[in-house]
This record gives structure tokens, C-alpha cells and sequence, in this order.
């Protein structure tokens, strides 16, 4: 009897966490859309591209811890936009090939 006890109760362990999963999902997808919703206008997209600025998201040297947390709160917010996540690298590298290649970049003829 003890057996089917210990049973039901890893039953109802594993529906709780499957509930808590789904609820912080939920919470997520609310997140997601609302941040969408805000840096999704013109002038919203302006205003990410200027936090994500701030935070050093794009700049590719190395830094010192304060640029490291900097750099990791931008990927949070990247996070909470549903963008920054694993299940999108592959769309992410795509877009990243998309990009044009930099002025710089450009073989100069001389």
C-alpha cells in the first residue's frame, strides 16, 4: 500500500510541475507579446536599438565585468521579447547573413 502512495504522490509531483511549466510559459508568451508591443512601433524599435546600444549588445570586445552584466541585461531583454532563446539560432544566423556587408569590409580598388 505504501507503494501506490509514494506512486500517487510522484503523480501529482509531476501535474504540478507540468502545471507550473505551462504556467510560466504563459507568463512568458504575455511577457513576449507586451515587450512586442512596446518595441515593435517605429519609435519603440528606436528606443531598443538605443538600450541595446547602451548595453554594449553589439560591441565585440571583451570588457570588464560591469560591460559583461551590461551586456547580459541586453540579452535578457532580447530574451523577453521571445528573440534571444535557443530555439531561434537558426533564424537568428540566417538574418545574420542577411545583413549587408560593412562599408568597411568592401575591397577598395586602387
Amino acid at each position: 500500500m505504501a507503494e501506490k502512495n509514494e506512486t500517487v504522490e510522484i503523480l501529482q509531483a509531476l501535474k504540478d510541475w507540468d502545471k507550473a511549466e505551462a504556467e510560466q510559459a504563459a507568463k512568458r508568451r504575455r511577457v513576449a507579446k507586451l515587450y512586442r508591443r512596446v518595441f515593435g512601433t517605429p519609435d519603440g524599435t528606436l528606443v531598443l536599438t538605443d538600450l541595446l546600444n547602451e548595453l554594449h549588445h553589439n560591441d565585440m570586445r571583451g570588457g570588464d565585468l560591469q560591460t559583461l552584466a551590461l551586456q547580459n541585461a541586453a540579452k535578457r531583454i532580447l530574451a523577453k521579447i521571445g528573440a534571444f532563446v535557443p530555439e531561434n539560432l537558426f533564424h537568428l544566423t540566417e538574418k545574420y547573413l542577411e545583413l549587408p556587408m560593412p562599408a568597411a569590409y568592401e575591397r577598395r580598388e586602387e
